[in-house]
Parts: structure tokens; C-alpha cells; sequence
């Protein structure tokens, strides 16, 4: 059990950082990822947003010639 900073309690599973406000064998717990590792998620998937969007720009720079227009097969 940790003691947050509003003298609340909650629990914290540290192998698996899972989290609840209640005894995980509470039959009203809800146990849930850390707010840590969802933050971390979330980064990581803009970061994988942002570069699947410069692949794309890449690939509409590829097909433009020299001239800014796009090229026909």
C-alpha cells in the first residue's frame, strides 16, 4: 500500500505495476495500469504516430517530379 499526498491509500502490484484503490480482493476492486505506464504508452504511440506521418510525406515527396507534380505510371 502507498499513502498518496491526499493521505489516501492504494495498492500497487510493483512486478506486474498494476494499481487499484481498493484491496485487489475487494469484489469491487478495480485494478488497473499505473497512471506511469499509460502515460508512457501514450508517448510511445504519438512518437509512432509522428513517424508513420513523415513515412507518408515521404512517400507523397517520392511520387511528385522535379517540377511539384505527380508523376503518372
Amino acid at each position: 500500500m502507498i499513502l498518496t499526498s491526499r493521505g489516501h491509500y492504494y495498492y500497487w502490484h510493483t512486478e506486474s505495476d498494476a494499481v487499484s484503490w481498493l484491496s485487489p480482493r475487494h469484489p469491487r476492486a478495480v485494478i488497473s495500469d499505473s497512471a506511469a505506464h499509460i502515460r508512457e504508452e501514450m508517448q510511445m504511440a504519438e512518437v509512432d504516430d509522428e513517424e508513420e506521418d513523415e513515412d507518408e510525406e515521404d512517400e507523397k515527396e517520392s511520387d511528385m517530379d522535379d517540377d511539384g507534380e505527380v508523376c503518372s505510371l
